[in-house]
């Protein structure tokens, strides 16, 4: 395994990992909730106590309207809709209300989780890995895609790699837009409607903001100029972001961005990737490596390409990651995903969409514990000396 600075006495951001790693929430049992692992999550992805089991009955009046029984002091829980449960519901015209299992209800926990979120202002998701190829552009459309479908929208992924990536390749709308085109416009987008023109919608409901073949290479003040024309108009952003942790534009958006999200395949170079992140996020000073900092909101989403896979590295991959205090989500192989093109979210597999539910209510999570208080953009474009 990698056996890098890490291994050292803890950095000030790693220390503040490894509290949040032991919240006593985030030693809850969640894993019975297959084929879906998380060890561990922010608490907001974890399922509380169960509700009683007692369910009351919803009759309905003559009008139509419902009308519950004795027991309204209760909230109820919604039958089964999984498996054989929710088959014998549907099959006896809603008379069979089999209680949901805990995976059901954890799933059920997690939109609600997502839908139901609220932010003070903008805030950003950066998708990082030092490797290539390891899924940072399909996992920036895919909690992107999530995010939009479950939210309703407001949701943009873009690319701020210093050259053009594979984003609009791999985005399920039309095309990509001139970069250069869009960054001599920016002064002068003042409307949604105009900033659209731009976007290459997707059956998720998520906006996408790639270049469509070759760019210019991409500065801090265009990353910071596209940012702050994001914010105005997004909710959630997310940054699909290159390979290079120390060009500029890279540099920008992360001492812009909220939280991190690392794609890790099991592969032993993908591992080396993620650390290096994380040695690049302890090492940036400033807010990033601070004491709660950037540093300290950091998750690992790990998948599998459907290559081969060495014997015993997932489980070593995992050690690794409890080491270094970094809670990680598993999702499944989906071909959907693997086989290139344009990703659609309604292609994915059942497992793979709970399994990418469950990853996406943990970006949530960590975003409700970022310091949502202060402006990101405008205090880095300050410290570089760029007008405002």
């Amino acid at each position: 395994m990698a056996t890098t600075d890490h291994a050292r006495s803890a950095p000030v951001a790693e220390r503040s990992r490894a509290r949040r790693y032991q919240t006593p929430e985030l030693d809850l049992d969640v894993t019975s909730a297959p084929p879906v692992v998380i060890d561990p999550g922010p608490p907001s992805a974890v399922l509380p106590p169960p509700e009683p089991a007692v369910t009351p009955v919803v009759r309905r009046t003559v009008e139509g309207t419902p009308r519950r029984s004795v027991a309204d002091d209760h909230v109820p829980v919604a039958p089964a809709r999984w498996g054989w449960r929710g088959a014998a519901h549907r099959w006896s015209g809603g008379v069979v209300r089999w209680r949901p299992t805990t995976a059901e209800l954890i799933y059920r926990h997690n939109l609600k989780i997502i839908r139901e979120t609220s932010f003070p202002r903008a805030v950003n998701i950066l998708i990082s890995n030092r490797k290539g190829g390891v899924g940072k552009t399909p996992t920036s459309l895919v909690i992107g895609g999530m995010l939009g479908h479950i939210r309703g929208g407001y949701v943009t992924v873009w690319e701020a790699s210093e050259a053009a990536g594979t984003l609009s390749r791999r985005s399920d709308g039309p095309g990509g837009v001139e970069f250069s085109q869009l960054l001599r416009d920016v002064p002068t987008i003042d409307t949604a409607g105009k900033l659209s023109a731009f976007f290459a919608p997707q059956t998720s409901h998520a906006d996408v903001l790639a270049a469509d073949g070759p760019r210019q290479e991409l500065s801090a003040a265009d990353v910071l100029a596209l940012r702050k024309l994001l914010d105005q108009f997004a909710r959630i952003t997310l940054t699909d972001s290159g390979n290079n942790p120390y060009h500029q534009a890279y540099q920008a958006a992360l001492h812009t961005a909220d939280i991190v999200v690392i794609p890790c395949v099991i592969d032993q170079d993908s591992l080396d990737g993620a650390e290096d992140i994380l040695q690049v996020l302890d090492t940036a000073g400033g807010a990033v490596s601070a004491d709660d900092g950037l540093a300290s909101r950091v998750m690992v989403v790990l998948s599998h390409d459907g290559g081969p896979e060495p014997a015993g590295l997932q489980a070593q991959i995992e050690a690794r990651l409890r080491e270094l205090y970094v809670p990680f989500v598993e999702v499944p192989f989906d071909p959907a995903i693997r086989k290139g093109g344009g990703i659609v979210l309604g292609d994915l597999s059942e497992s793979s969409t709970r399994a990418w539910t469950r990853a996406t209510a943990m970006t949530v999570g960590l975003l409700r514990s970022a310091h949502l208080d202060v402006d990101l953009v405008a205090e880095w474009t300050r410290s570089i000396h760029l007008p405002a």
